[in-house]
């Protein structure tokens, strides 16, 4: 477990290095600003497009393969303990596939909408225009699960392109949700050495990549500004609630501010479906408070802080943020 085992017992407090007031913390407030309204959300999707494109997902056989009867597996695996953790090595492996059988066939329309909120009718259609309810008799609860992955993936996706934001009248993110209460492991957190450019002496850091981009936030000349939005911070979003990472302020031959996201990579296909679709919700809520020219945000997922940030010059644009 070398380098893995933190010491739980080594903690501290993350405090405001100063009071926050607009004559203290300037750069806070000009970017707070901006981004502490609120928001309320709306929804209209088609059902037929929800059916139409359902039915699609059920007939291509590259997404939904062809329904199996079981298969059995068997692992046999002998575990050895390291200084560098627990590793095994498989010395054994069969499979083999379950004995043709007529399996109980469960109460469809039932087993869906426990899963997912669709009408009876709307099922019916999906599964009658997909023509693969024979599936049923050789896998039920496979071919059911999958039937339900895919409802669910259009819904979410068609939930997301029918939302639209509108601010809330005299409602605003509060500012006490920077109180900071209770003490964190100081594995998970990242001490600041330059406490003009964020409110506190450290910053709750959730990966390594967090970590890096925290400190590379606190070298980089044209980051004036930089902090972590608080776990309150929260997006309504027809998937849920959403918490963005982080709010920053770049300075080139403009001011620049960002919401930005950490998540490693750049490439929205490697997120989570319902975490890109949360970050596009995102996206929304915030194009509705920023001024087009001023504001700019950077949902995208980043390790480090591009060496030649300075070159680009990132700009909004309607459903999608990108840098150029």
């Amino acid at each position: 477990f070398t380098g893995r085992i933190k010491d739980a017992q080594a903690k501290a407090r993350i405090r405001l290095t100063k009071e926050l007031t607009p004559e203290n913390c300037p750069l806070f407030f000009e970017i707070w600003e901006k981004i502490k309204q609120r928001t309320r959300y709306r929804v209209q999707f088609s059902t037929a497009e929800l059916i139409r494109r359902t039915v699609a997902e059920l007939r291509d056989f590259n997404k939904i393969p062809p329904t199996t009867r079981p298969l059995l597996e068997a692992r046999t695996a002998r575990l050895h303990y390291t200084e560098e953790g627990i590793g095994g090595n498989l010395t054994d492996l069969s499979v083999a596939q379950a004995p043709a059988a007529r399996y109980l066939i469960p109460d469809v329309y039932a087993y869906i909408q426990s899963r997912v909120d669709v009408t009876r009718s709307t099922i019916f259609e999906m599964l009658e225009q997909s023509a693969r309810c024979g599936e049923l008799e050789i896998n039920p609860q496979l071919f059911l699960d999958r039937v339900v992955a895919a409802i669910k993936r259009t819904l979410s996706s068609l939930l997301v392109e029918g939302v639209k934001y509108e601010q809330i009248n005299g409602q605003c993110y509060e500012m006490s949700l920077f109180a900071y209460d209770g003490e964190e492991c100081l594995a998970n957190l990242f001490k600041v050495t330059n406490t003009d450019k964020t409110l506190v002496d450290y910053v709750a850091v959730e990966s390594g990549v967090e970590r890096d981009f925290a400190r590379d936030c606190e070298a980089d000349a044209q980051i004036k500004f930089f902090f972590k939005l608080p776990r309150g911070f929260k997006i309504p979003t027809p998937l849920g609630h959403y918490t963005p990472d982080w709010a920053v302020i770049f300075e080139h031959d403009r001011r620049v501010y960002f919401i930005a996201e950490t998540k490693g990579t750049l490439d929205r296909q490697l997120l989570r479906e319902v975490e890109r679709l949360k970050i596009e919700c995102g996206e929304r809520h915030f194009a509705l408070l920023m001024t087009r020219g001023e504001m700019s945000t950077l949902l995208h997922s980043i390790n480090r802080l591009p060496a030649d940030l300075a070159q680009r010059r990132p700009r909004l644009l309607v459903g999608q943020t990108c840098m150029h």
